[in-house]
């Protein structure tokens, strides 16, 4: 029947939704938002180091990082401390205020909320899907590649080994082996509008063509249940 996962769907009340985050976020014109979605422990340095790297290029370029667990916001504090990133959580922002309002030198969007990180893809210029630098065995490409963005993810592709295949084969995605090769994609695509459009485009295609799975699975379960 195929892979179900590969029946997403947007969000509900996606338009709104992304209005509203957009309204909050403010990402401008001259701006360029790489999300980086469930980050895993140890990973989150390997990405605010990269992020970094992105910013001697792009100095108005601002990182939405959300762990997998919300409850880890308080380490990942820590550590933006450290590297002296300045930082907001989400829940810190208010429906009449922005970013742009609160402090517009902010570097990076702390996501301590959950079930907002879907909606928030429609937003990047660029995602990195975690769970993948260190070995968790990384996460679900499609929601992404839902909204046609380009995806970098790393070589610990272990629970979605046939996924990330798929998207490397299609030229839908970049595989990275560690920060370094990070920052380097980094940059290049922000350099590369183009190279970042045809990625989205070619993963939002893969998801295209492997859709059915679903209604594959009911016509077996009922075509089975009718030979009784």
């Amino acid at each position: 029947c195929g892979n179900l996962k590969y029946d997403v769907e947007p969000p509900n009340q996606l338009t709104q939704k992304v209005k509203y985050f957009r309204s909050l976020i403010n990402p401008g014109s001259h701006s360029f938002l790489l999300v980086a979605g469930s980050t895993r422990k140890n990973e989150e340095i390997l990405v605010l180091q990269a992020f970094q790297a992105l910013k001697k290029h792009c100095p108005t370029a601002r990182l939405l990082l959300a762990p997998r667990h919300p409850k880890r916001c308080g380490e990942i504090e820590q550590l933006l401390k450290k590297l002296s990133i300045q930082y907001l959580k989400r829940s810190e922002l208010t429906p009449m205020e922005s970013i742009q309002a609160r402090n517009p030198s902010i570097d990076v969007i702390l996501l301590d909320t959950l079930g907002e990180l879907p909606v928030l893809y429609a937003l990047a210029d660029l995602v990195f899907v975690g769970g993948s630098l260190v070995p968790w065995g990384g996460h679900n490409l499609l929601e992404p590649a839902l909204f046609k963005k380009p995806v970098l993810f790393g070589p610990h592709m272990n629970n979605f080994r046939e996924m990330s295949h798929h998207f490397i084969k299609a030229e839908a995605g970049l595989m990275v082996q560690n920060k370094f090769e990070l920052q380097e994609q980094l940059v290049n695509l922000y350099h590369n509008p183009a190279k970042r459009k045809k990625l989205g485009e070619n993963a939002y295609n893969i998801i295209q063509t492997n859709q059915g799975s679903s209604n594959k699975l009911l016509d077996y379960v009922e075509q089975t249940l009718s030979a009784f």
